[in-house]
């Protein structure tokens, strides 16, 4: 008895420890103005703002660093396809590995992908794309790398096998086994990227001059807006 209510105890713990991070890392620095009807930005309701489909339209985001790989995954994800298009898009990503044979190159990574709608000052989520991937290059005869192919990991119980299955030398196919596990250990732990992903989104928005944007949520089914800039 006393052992089950200890194992009780220790999983209510670990539960309220991975809310406090969820909390810290999406939820930092937020304020809320509740009104009877609903969520209200400079006196009007989020929602009419919303349905009043006025939007913002900007730039993508475009990859800064001086990573030439990571620029190359970054590239990749600048191609969308998209019955409406987003105001724009933020990519965050991490890379595991690289693999090169003869003129072909495997870029191993997890990406994350964030497409937004801004309607006014008013940031709402369209779609996020979370996924491992192996982008494969071709090396032109002038030393420059092109895009060839992507690998995705699958959905569902599939979902480890995949990553293994991609995790291979571009050429000859041969398993890189120490990739796809630091792939599948970081997959259960990816705070860097949440954080990569905010920094990336606050640094597109005032390299476009978007001042006092904040990002609308919901958070158990409670509308809350996070101040970006």
């Amino acid at each position: 008895m006393i052992k089950k209510i200890i194992i009780a105890f220790l999983v209510m713990l670990a539960a309220l420890l991975l809310l406090g991070f969820f909390l810290h890392s999406e939820l930092n620095n937020i304020y809320i103005y509740q009104h009877e009807s609903g969520l209200l930005y400079e006196g009007k309701p989020i929602e009419q703002i919303m349905a009043e489909g006025k939007m913002t339209l900007l730039p993508d985001f475009t990859y800064s660093g001086d990573n030439f790989y990571e620029q190359l995954v970054y590239d990749v994800y600048s191609w969308r396809e998209f019955n409406e298009k987003p105001s724009f898009f933020v990519l965050s990503a991490r890379i595991f590995g690289r693999y090169e044979e003869a003129d072909m190159m495997n870029v191993f990574a997890t990406v994350y992908a964030v497409y937004y709608h801004l309607y006014g000052k008013i940031l709402v989520k369209d779609k996020t794309v979370f996924e491992p991937v192996c982008v494969t290059f071709t090396k032109r005869s002038d030393g420059q790398y092109e895009y060839f192919y992507i690998n995705r990991a699958k959905r569902g119980d599939g979902f480890n096998q995949s990553v293994y299955d991609f995790c291979l030398t571009p050429v000859t196919g041969r398993q890189l086994p120490d990739i796809a596990e630091q792939i599948l250990n970081h997959y259960n732990n990816y705070g860097d990227l949440l954080e990569l992903q905010r920094a990336n989104l606050i640094e597109h928005l005032q390299k476009c001059e978007q001042k006092g944007v904040s990002l609308y949520l919901l958070n158990e089914g409670k509308p809350l807006l996070v101040p970006l800039t």
